[in-house]
């Protein structure tokens, strides 16, 4: 399976990726939005290995049986999605310089959408309040303008 193209995800997918968000606050959360063989798809979350809070790290062997399990059919990786806490949901320049270790590319993850969520604390508790999508577009991540709000969670 091949995929690429977070337009259409469902509000679920999404809704799942966030609530994680939320836990994993203070600290960034991360993780991938799969493709299932029946055409679901599905939020796995994949340990944040990074030594700074504010930062994020794809744990690499989960990463690796992700990669894994698309090689052998079994999933098509959509996204790479990861949080930022109380801060805008965007690509900071530590995540652009993570996402295409080489310069001018191409990304290490192939060519997947990024999504960044972003998780502010109201009411003193989190709460993911905007999701962007970026993709990787003659030599740069560009952002698409593609912005999802979560209107139909039962904890919102």
């Amino acid at each position: 399976m091949t995929g690429r193209g977070a337009p259409g995800l469902p509000e679920s997918t999404l809704s799942d990726a966030a609530r994680h968000f939320e836990a994993c606050y203070p600290a960034e959360g991360c993780g991938a939005i799969v493709r299932l063989p029946d055409g679901g798809n599905a939020f796995r979350p994949i340990a944040n290995v990074a030594s700074a809070p504010d930062a994020f790290e794809l744990h690499s062997i989960e990463l690796l049986d992700l990669w894994t399990a698309q090689d052998r059919g079994e999933l098509a990786v959509v996204a790479i999605v990861h949080s930022h806490c109380d801060a805008p949901a965007a690509l900071s320049a530590r995540d652009r310089a993570g996402a295409t270790p080489w310069p001018g590319g191409p990304p290490a993850a192939g060519p997947v959408d990024w999504l960044v969520f972003s998780v502010c604390t109201r009411s003193g508790s989190p709460k993911c309040s905007e999701i962007r999508m970026f993709r990787w577009a003659e030599g740069a991540w560009v952002d698409t303008a593609d912005t999802f709000c979560l209107r139909n969670r039962p904890d919102r």
